[in-house]
């Protein structure tokens, strides 16, 4: 931050930068709760039986938040891997197969965990508290688990754009 910031302002470009992050942490963070709402909301329906425009629009919102996810969660990471993992790319390979509305209820879950645990790792580094620790932000795993999460959204609006 001291080389970016000249002109003397490195706390206030740290403070500026810890806000923003965790501001888009939260954000992705919501929008999966989201994902996870809508999910819970219908669980006892068998979405396969209502009515084409129900379904139709049942998958539309699903394939929002997921896309609103993977756009927040895409400049989540790059935020962070300027200043924790700059110049290095780990690339979870792991594709995401969603074949039926029992896998999709599956993947929702998976991508609330991740958002979940991401934004706890992301608040541990970032704020003042009694338990802050960058640690959990600087490992591989995390880097891992925001890649996963990206993945998953990604598979999410595929699925949805299959079945409609």
């Amino acid at each position: 931050f001291s080389k970016n910031n000249s002109d003397g302002t490195t706390e206030e470009a740290i403070r500026s930068y810890s806000s923003r992050v965790v501001n888009r942490a939260y954000s992705a963070l919501f929008q999966a709760i989201e994902l996870r709402r809508l999910i819970e909301r219908f669980a006892k329906v068998d979405m396969r039986t209502v009515a084409p425009d129900a379904r139709s629009k049942w998958l539309g919102m699903l394939q929002q938040r997921a896309a609103s996810f993977a756009r927040e969660n895409a400049l989540l990471r790059q935020e962070i891997q300027q200043v924790f993992f700059p110049g290095s790319s780990l690339h979870v390979d792991e594709g995401v197969s969603i074949q039926s509305d029992a896998d999709l209820a599956r993947a929702v879950e998976r991508l609330h965990r991740s958002a979940f645990s991401n934004n706890v790792a992301i608040r541990s580094a970032l704020t003042i508290s009694t338990q802050s620790s960058a640690r959990a932000i600087k490992s591989a795993a995390f880097w891992q688990s925001l890649e996963r999460a990206e993945t998953l959204a990604k598979g999410i609006v595929q699925y949805q754009a299959a079945s409609n």
